[in-house]
């Protein structure tokens, strides 16, 4: 018994019952309000076509010109068959991976529901995968059938096998929860697997038909399924073979199920086409078809209004000649766009089936991979069908188009960059952003949307394959630099261009103004131009700068001059520079040095006690325009000096105790000292004639009696 496990798909939109018309309106107007928003491209607020690093609008000529003569336009065919295209995941590719199972577009939520083969239930929306953790749900199996039961409102799931066991549950999943029903249904079909099973819009009810207990016994009963009670149809006359490969789905635009791809070891592989309509099972004797094969993946698709068939087994299971195509049926035909040149399918990835169902709100069907055979390089990819070719054709060198899907997907689903030549892949519908990169020298001219794609406010929209011209006009290239690069920005035909240095834009030749922004602490020193660009005058802002080629604008800007206080001596002071106080002397507050604008400027400095203030002095870029004593006015040109002097201190005065008590302690001083000095002397004399004796005496008169003697004088003692 095979064990590969098929994902049955299906779709449940079209004429429907009161009921499911209801549950399709609840979807719309629900609160997955997001979502239906997201996939709406008018919603879209973005430029239709911008320039590169460019602020400025081009001038209407050019972006009306017609294109050039050289460039290389091909008898381009549009190119007609959509291909399917990886999906860019919001999640970083995280996904179910390469395991098989059964998934179905769940209306009343919103997103796709994937059960698979690990008993692991999977949903799908805007680009991200989640893997749900329910209390209850069925076990692991594969090959079972599943469907959205629109007049019920949830997804339904039966049967399939878990190793040799076939199984014959039948659950409900709705909001996020599982319930098994099978304990409440009064018939049941029979245990099956690999039975196909879709939601009949027309007659409003789920139909399930094929499947097998053993390969050799295949079901042949029709089952419809509505409103929690299982329906076997009466045997009809015509009735599809016994079938142990089913897929099922429901054809909204021919209003019927459409059956294709069966197997049974009686009859073998068949490429017979059925119906169902109205109870009835129809075959369609067709003359073109795809060939005899199994295990296809089957789903009617919203956005291509068709049903589309991928992979397919023509040989046994165990031969593994898993086929890569991809057909597509309306209005009774089959039609085949697998043509690997135009990319509709990855040639590397092995025809395997996986599931797949329609995802209305991005608008396009999801299929993930499993894939997961041999050196198998694309396992458990996520892929969305159809995508649009969109074919760029540019001017060889002169540029690039970006062409970039809006983020629908959680992530941004990127078309990438184009040359000439290139092609893109695109799901119809979007609307997508475009950025035209001229190269060096060159401007964008034109563009022009032809095929199933129109250009309007979002960018381009696609509605099947279609190419975008794109024509480059010559434009001079003008670079803008300022210097220092703290300096601008530089001002050319009343746009701001560079505010640090460095900008680069496209500019028709031609006379323009260009102003540059005071500095600060810096002075404008004029401009300069180069190459196809000329400046006049140099030293004025605004100029009129000439472009005639590639070129380069340069603003050069010097620092202020630089102007140094100082005071002689340095104790006195403050001067007042400009209306600051500067100090003289540390610590500086503010520092003695100023930078400022060529100019003229006032100057005062402060008395200073005990001196005279002799003048003021400059040297340098500074120049005195007046002097009114302790006032100056400075004309300032470049870095300078400016002096303001004083005269130097008299001698200080004498300050002591008052002056009467000195005199009168130095003239009794005066008087001590000279009545000492006399009295020396006299002592020196007394001692003198005591060491000579007394002087002789003269002779004695006649003695006339005795003679009365004078008593002796006091001797003086001086010590």
């Amino acid at each position: 018994m095979s064990t590969v496990a098929r994902g049955t798909v299906t779709r449940d939109v079209g004429p429907v019952s009161v009921t499911a018309l209801l549950i399709l309106l609840l979807l719309l107007f629900s609160s997955n309000n997001d979502l239906v928003a997201a996939s709406h491209p008018a919603g879209q607020s973005v430029p239709t076509v911008s320039v590169e690093r460019s602020s400025r609008a081009l001038p209407a000529g050019i972006r009306t010109a017609s294109l050039p003569a050289e460039l290389d336009r091909p008898a381009s065919a549009a190119l007609a068959s959509p291909a399917w295209t990886p999906v860019e995941l919001a999640n970083n590719d995280s996904g179910p991976g390469g395991l098989t199972g059964a998934m179905a577009w769940d209306a009343a939520d919103g997103y796709e529901v994937l059960f698979d083969e690990t008993g692991t239930t999977w949903t799908y929306r805007a680009g991200t995968w989640t893997s749900l953790v329910t209390s209850t749900a069925p076990s692991p199996r594969q090959e079972t059938a599943m469907a959205f039961d629109a007049a019920d409102g949830y997804v339904l799931l039966f049967g399939g096998e878990s190793g040799s066991v076939v199984l014959g549950d039948t659950w409900k999943f709705s909001h996020g929860t599982w319930t098994n029903l099978t304990p409440t249904l009064k018939a049941t079909p029979p245990p099956a697997t690999d039975a196909g099973m879709t939601y009949d819009a027309a007659d409003g009810y789920i139909v399930m038909y094929g499947g097998f207990q053993t390969y050799s016994s295949p079901w042949t009963t029709t089952w419809t399924y509505r409103g929690g009670t299982w329906t076997p149809l009466p045997p009809s006359k015509v009735i599809p073979s016994p079938n142990a490969d089913v897929e099922l789905t429901y054809d909204v635009s021919d209003g019927y199920v459409v059956f294709f791809g069966f197997w049974n070891d009686s009859a073998g592989r068949q490429s017979t086409t059925w119906t169902f309509r109205n109870g009835t099972w129809s075959s369609l004797n067709l003359t073109y078809a795809p060939t005899p094969r199994q295990d296809v993946d089957l789903a009617y698709v919203s956005s291509l209004r068709a049903v589309v068939m991928v992979y397919g087994r023509p040989t046994d299971s165990l031969g593994r000649s898993d086929l890569n195509e991809t057909w597509t049926y309306s209005s009774g035909a089959w039609k085949n766009l697998t043509d690997p040149a135009l990319g509709a399918f990855p040639s590397t990835l092995p025809g395997m089936e996986g599931p797949l169902a329609d995802d209305p709100v991005d608008g396009f069907a999801v299929l993930t991979d499993p894939g997961c055979r041999g050196a198998a390089t694309y396992c458990g990819e996520t892929y969305g069908f159809p995508a649009w070719p969109v074919q760029v054709v540019v001017t060889a060198g002169h540029g690039v188009l970006a062409v970039n899907a809006p983020p629908r997907l959680g992530g941004s689903q990127s078309g990438g960059v184009f040359g000439s030549g290139a092609t893109g892949w695109f799901f119809e519908g979007w609307t997508l952003p475009l950025s035209a990169q001229p190269a060096p020298g060159w401007a964008l001219g034109q563009i022009t949307a032809t095929g199933a794609a129109s250009l309007g406010a979002g960018g381009v929209t696609v509605g099947g394959s279609a190419s975008l011209e794109v024509a480059f006009s010559p434009y001079p290239i003008v670079q803008f630099l300022v210097r220092p690069g703290s300096c601008g920005p530089i001002t050319f035909d009343g746009t701001l261009e560079a505010s640090n240095g460095y900008d680069m834009n496209p500019w028709v030749p031609g006379a323009y103004t260009a102003g540059i922004r005071a500095c600060q602490a810096h002075i404008f020193a004029g401009w300069s131009g180069a190459s196809g660009v000329s400046v006049s005058p140099i030293a004025s802002s605004p100029t009129t700068v000439t472009v005639s080629a590639n070129g380069t604008l340069l603003a050069i800007f010097e620092d202020y001059p630089l102007v140094t206080l100082v005071v002689v001596p340095a104790s006195c002071g403050p001067v007042t520079f400009n209306g600051s106080p500067f100090d003289s002397q540390p610590p500086y507050s503010p520092s003695p040095s100023v930078a400022v604008p060529i100019g003229t400027y006032p100057a005062t400095v402060s008395l200073c006690a005990g001196r005279n203030f002799l003048g003021w002095s400059v040297s340098g870029g500074l120049v005195l325009e007046s002097v009114n004593g302790l006032n100056a006015t400075v004309s300032v040109s470049g870095n300078g000096t400016l002096s303001a002097s004083f005269s130097a201190l008299p001698p200080p005065p004498i300050t002591g105790p008052p002056t009467w008590p000195f005199i009168l302690l130095l003239v009794v001083g005066v008087v001590t000292l000279l009545l000492l000095a006399a009295a020396t002397v006299l002592l020196r004399r007394r001692r003198s004639q005591m060491v000579k004796g007394p002087p002789p005496k003269p002779e004695d008169p006649p003695f006339e009696g005795p003679a009365e003697v004078p008593p002796p004088s006091p001797e003086v003692q001086l010590w």
